[in-house]
């Protein structure tokens, strides 16, 4: 599925004979929110594909808040780490 002028978010369907699994990966830098309108906008316009019946599935997943259990920030851009 695609999500025009975003790169921050990645979606994959996977049709089963038990329903349709929709995979959202988030990758959140945490300086804007344009990702969250992005994201906000695509599940209104495809909501009738994503959501069919109430077999049907989404899972979340991604660097929500930008940080390592170990307290590290990592930022894709040249996988820069600052210790906190």
């Amino acid at each position: 599925m695609n999500i025009p002028g975003n790169n921050d978010i990645t979606v994959i369907q996977i049709s089963t004979t038990g329903g349709h699994i929709t995979v959202v990966n988030i990758s959140n830098d945490c300086t804007h929110s344009r990702m969250l309108a992005k994201l906000k906008q695509f599940m209104r316009q495809e909501q009738h594909h994503i959501l069919v019946d109430d077999r049907d599935m989404i899972l979340w997943g991604g660097d929500f808040n930008n940080t390592t259990p170990y307290g590290t920030t990592t930022r894709m851009r040249g996988y820069s780490r600052r210790k906190r």
